[in-house]
C-alpha cells in the first residue's frame, strides 16, 4: 500500500486514521526484525574466511548431523531379530547426542531445565533487541553476536538433541509406562517425570524453538548472487533448508513416539518396500 493510498484512507475517517498508525507500527516492528538479523548476519567481510574454510565446516559439520539423524534409527530394547548385533556402533553414535550423555550421567532432570531455559533466554533476548531496535535505542553490537553464536549452536549442534530430550520427557509424562525404553537403562523413566506446569511450558517451547531455528535459516542464508564464491551459503532460496530444518525437528518428534507405533511403521515401510519397489 503507498503512502498516498495511506494518507487518502486516513484523512476518511478516524477509523482510517488509526488503521494507517498500526500499519505504520507494524511496518516498523518487521524493519526492527530485519536490521536484527542484519546486524547479525552481514557485519563480516566475506574474505575473512576462506571458501576452504567453509568447506571443511560444512563437512564436518554434516558428518555430526549424520550421526546424530543415524542414532536415531536404532532404539534399544527393540522387539526385532539380531537388533542388538551392532550395539556397540550404535551406542557410540547415540552419546554425540547430549540427551543419550545426560541421561546416563545421570541429570536428565538438570538438562530438561537448562534446554528449557536456554531456548527461552534466546528467544528473550532476541524480543529485546528487535525493541531496542524499534526504539532506536543504542547497544553494544557484540551482544548480537553472542546470540548469533548461541543461535547457530542450537540450530545445528544442540537441534536434534534438545528436541528429542523434550520430546522424549512429554511422551514419558502421559505415558504410565515406568520404562525408559529410547536410553539403555529401562528403569529410569522417573527422572523425566516432571509437573504439569512444565510439560506445557515444554510444549511451548518447542513451538518457540522452531521459530527461532526457521527464522534463523531464512535470515542467515546469503542471496547476493555476487557473493556466490565466496560464501557457501550464497543461494537464490532457503528452501532446501528449512525442509533440512523441519526434518531434523520432526525426527526426534518421531523417534519419541511409542515403541508399538515405530514397529508398526517400520513393518508397513518394509512391506511396502518389499511389495512395490523389489
Amino acid at each position: 500500500m503507498s503512502n498516498f493510498a495511506l494518507n487518502s484512507f486516513a484523512n476518511e475517517n478516524d477509523i482510517g486514521l488509526e488503521f494507517v498508525k498500526n500499519y505504520k507500527q507494524e511496518s516498523c516492528l518487521i524493519k526492527s526484525i530485519f536490521e536484527f538479523y542484519r546486524l547479525a548476519y552481514y557485519q563480516e567481510e566475506p574474505e575473512e574466511i576462506s571458501i576452504i574454510t567453509q568447506k571443511i565446516h560444512k563437512i564436518f559439520l554434516t558428518t555430526i548431523w549424520c550421526i546424530q539423524i543415524s542414532s536415531l534409527l536404532w532404539i534399544p530394547h527393540l522387539p526385532i531379530g539380531k537388533w542388538d548385533d551392532n550395539k556397540t556402533i550404535w551406542e557410540f553414535f547415540g552419546y554425540l547426542r547430549l540427551d543419550n550423555a545426560c541421561f546416563s550421567t545421570g541429570i536428565i532432570n538438570f538438562c530438561i531445565y537448562i534446554s528449557l531455559s536456554t531456548v527461552w533466554l534466546t528467544a528473550i533476548l532476541i524480543v529485546i533487541f528487535v525493541i531496542l531496535i524499534h526504539k532506536l535505542i543504542e547497544f553494544p553490537k557484540i551482544f548480537v553476536s553472542v546470540i548469533k553464536k548461541i543461535l547457530y549452536i542450537l540450530s545445528n549442534y544442540l537441534l536434534i538433541p534438545t528436541v528429542t530430550l523434550l520430546c522424549v520427557c512429554l511422551k514419558h509424562n502421559f505415558s504410565p509406562d515406568n520404562a525408559a525404553l529410547e536410553y539403555k537403562d529401562k528403569d529410569s523413566a522417573e527422572d523425566l517425570k516432571v509437573p504439569i506446569e512444565i510439560q506445557i511450558w515444554i510444549i511451548f517451547t518447542l513451538i518457540i524453538y522452531y521459530i527461532m531455528i526457521i527464522m534463523n535459516v531464512v535470515f542467515s542464508s546469503e542471496i547476493r548472487h555476487s557473493m556466490w564464491k565466496m560464501k557457501l551459503k550464497s543461494k537464490a532460496h532457503s528452501n532446501l533448508e528449512i525442509n533440512s530444518a523441519t526434518f531434523s525437528f520432526l525426527a526426534p518428534i518421531i523417534y519419541s513416539l511409542p515403541q508399538k507405533i515405530i514397529l508398526c511403521t517400520f513393518k508397513l515401510f518394509l512391506w511396502l518396500f518389499l511389495e512395490f519397489w523389489l
